[in-house]
């Protein structure tokens, strides 16, 4: 039975914690940190378990770890996990800065045992991105391609985070250690005047002469979120939506469906079997690293070309 702390009481890491609920048979809650009490209190109380005033506490109890607390406060809090010996799971972005991401890095390096890090990115394990890896094992990638629609330009979200930090992680993820050589990026608003961009596209090019595409835009009649993949004979694509995977060959196609499930549920499943296993976990926190680095280029191409100042730093 894994013991779970949950450090960090907001959204995110209430979802986790809900979705570690479904592994019942698997892991137990061992207690809630938030630096607001009432907050760690509530989410306490609806998964059963004590709130703690300090992390080191309930790090002494716990032998896994959610950390999902405030973006400054997640390096400080994933190093104080692998230093007491507890495996994490980090909520995205890991840092403020790429050298908050380094020093985790580093404490994972440096811990006594083989430390489990994982990244959380649901993407990665949403149905459909899962049978898209199982018919990818063994076949060289040329091409990765994701869209996603969200019509309305009073959709909520940053629309750059909304490909910098979800798909620009399955990507790199699938790149399956691919190093990224450049980045390209554009933008657009879909009004005039000031306001947040509403169109983007991007364009990762890899050492290996893989190409990545990614765009999310507000644009559109209806929603949308597509995965396409290109091998060398093939072309998968993957529609979120629908729950299928189109397998396009020379001789023709096959359409499959796919069995629905929940990403973060799944998510959590896979993070506790590399616990249970002591495995290398399906995403490193490598990619946070590698991530942050292809966010911070897309974020300054589009404000130079827009003639606006450089954001350094991913939104939480």
């Amino acid at each position: 039975m894994v013991r779970t702390a949950v450090l960090g009481a907001g959204p995110a890491g209430e979802r986790h914690a809900h979705a570690f609920l479904a592994h019942a048979g698997r892991c137990m809650a061992a207690g809630v940190f938030d630096p607001d009490p009432g907050q760690a209190a509530a989410l306490a109380q609806a998964l059963g378990c004590d709130a703690f005033e300090r992390p080191e506490a309930l790090l002494a109890r716990a032998d896994a770890a959610i950390v999902a607390g405030r973006v400054e406060d997640r390096p400080a809090l994933a190093r104080m996990a692998i230093h007491a010996g507890v495996d994490v799971l980090v909520e995205p972005p890991a840092a403020t800065q790429a050298e908050g991401i380094h020093r985790v890095l580093s404490a994972v390096v440096r811990a006594p045992r083989r430390q489990v890090a994982q990244l959380a990115v649901p993407g990665f394990h949403e149905p459909v991105v899962r049978g898209l890896r199982e018919l990818l094992q063994g076949r060289p990638l040329v091409a990765i391609r994701t869209e996603r629609v969200r019509p309305g330009s009073g959709a909520k979200g940053d629309l750059l985070d909304e490909v910098l930090l979800g798909d620009v992680h399955v990507v790199l993820a699938l790149a399956r250690g691919s190093e990224v050589l450049t980045t390209q990026a554009a933008g657009r608003r879909l009004r005039s005047g000031a306001g947040p961009i509403e169109h983007a596209e991007v364009l990762v090019n890899f050492d290996d002469g893989l190409v990545a595409s990614l765009v999310a835009t507000h644009a559109g009649p209806t929603p949308a979120r597509r995965l396409s993949v290109t091998t060398q004979a093939e072309r998968f694509e993957a529609d979120f939506l629908a729950g299928t995977i189109e397998v396009v060959r020379a001789h023709g196609s096959e359409r499959l469906e796919v069995v629905r499930g929940d990403a973060w549920v799944l998510q959590a499943g896979a993070f506790l079997q590399a616990v249970e296993r002591r495995s290398p976990p399906p995403v490193g926190l490598g990619i946070a690293l590698h991530a942050q680095e292809v966010a911070v280029a897309v974020r300054k191409r589009i404000a130079l070309a827009a003639h606006e100042p450089v954001r350094t730093v991913l939104a939480a």
